[in-house]
């Protein structure tokens, strides 16, 4: 819905290109969730060759810890080939062992590849938002086009247009 400045509290809305996606979010983050809480109650209080629910508890922790060791290794282009298999072969045949070993040759690394990778899509995201929303030191002619865009379709009326003009050009 479009409506005229000065009609509403907000001068211009926008309409989302993408569906809107909030209201559905905790019902998914529920069906994701709820086989493994399902699982961990079943496996705690009904225990499989004899693992009790802290054995459970642990295990998953240590999936945890594998799943970002693995993560890591392969994350890191410093690393060739070779060791990267050397890694993997070691990770499935002395487990405790090698994430030990891992976690203290490479766990500073670990954290500055992260931190890196974290960075990474902040500043991705934060681009995102910048081309979405429009840069505010735009050129005048840029603003002019926009606010004769706007003109066109009806959002604004021609003297909503000449205030921005105006502006642009001031």
């Amino acid at each position: 819905m479009r409506c005229r400045v000065g009609e509403s509290n907000h001068p211009v809305r926008v309409k989302p290109s993408h569906p809107d996606l909030r209201g559905l979010l905790l019902p998914l983050l529920g069906l994701v969730f709820l086989p493994f809480m399902t699982l961990f109650y079943v496996l705690a209080y009904r225990p499989v060759v004899g693992v009790s629910g802290w054995g459970w508890f642990f295990l998953s922790i240590w999936i945890v810890i594998l799943a970002h060791i693995v993560g890591d290794l392969f994350r890191d282009h410093s690393l060739s080939g070779a060791a990267k298999t050397l890694w993997a072969l070691f990770l499935v045949f002395l487990p405790f062992l090698a994430a030990f070993v891992y976690l203290i040759a490479r766990g500073k690394g670990m954290t500055e590849r992260s931190a890196a990778q974290q960075q990474r899509a902040q500043e991705q995201f934060a681009g995102y938002v910048q081309n979405v929303a429009g840069n505010g030191a735009a050129a005048p002619t840029e603003q002019i086009a926009r606010a004769k865009e706007l003109l066109d379709a009806g959002t604004i009326d021609q003297a909503e247009f000449d205030r921005l003009k105006a502006k642009a050009l001031a």
